[in-house]
């Protein structure tokens, strides 16, 4: 892997965990008073592929249907992308192929990990593990259950999907800043 960090995204409903996912594979903390996010938060991360060192430059995304119009500019350019639902919240489930189709309809090839967060939460689960799973297959999609609160397989599921990521030698968006993105966008227009 070179000095550049291969871009994805974090996508899912409103309250699934996005963020405390993110904060968790980041910081190693978990805020149970996690504010919802607005637009979209930036943040890198280091991780080990295959005992290499593999830089992730991730993009958390809002979830409220407000700000839907504006999140699909954050997906271009992804490499691979994390699908959260709450598996304690059957409707975050039975809205993964709504935010699945909106990935693909900007970013035909990017790699998927359809999560299940808050594997920790057993008395409350509404969505169990084997649907989780039938759904990634039928979707054609990678799939793990993890726990932001206590950090159950969060490291994994990122090795998971970068593993997947197919990386160009050159794109154009890969390896950008915020900032070098935003400037990229506002060029590009029509």
């Amino acid at each position: 892997m070179t000095e550049e960090a291969a871009k994805m995204c974090l996508v899912g409903d409103t309250s699934v965990g996005k963020t405390c996912i993110v904060n968790r594979l980041v910081k190693g903390v978990f805020n149970n008073s996690e504010k919802s996010t607005i637009g979209s938060n930036f943040v890198t991360a280091s991780i080990q592929v295959d005992n290499k060192p593999f830089r992730l430059a991730i993009w958390d995304t809002a979830g409220q249907e407000k700000y839907r119009s504006m999140v699909s500019m954050y997906y271009r350019g992804s490499l691979g992308a994390m699908l959260v639902y709450d598996v304690t919240q059957e409707s975050s489930f039975q809205d993964v192929r709504m935010w699945l189709d909106e990935l693909k309809n900007t970013e035909k090839d990017i790699a998927v990990i359809i999560v299940g967060n808050k594997c920790d939460l057993v008395a409350n689960r509404v969505v169990s593990t084997v649907d989780g799973e039938k759904l990634a297959e039928e979707l054609h999609c990678l799939f793990c259950e993890v726990s932001a609160l206590d950090g159950t397989n969060i490291t994994h599921a990122f090795t998971e999907l970068a593993k997947h990521m197919k990386l160009p030698e050159e794109g154009p968006q890969y390896g950008l800043t915020p900032n070098q993105l935003n400037k990229q966008n506002n060029n590009n227009c029509c």
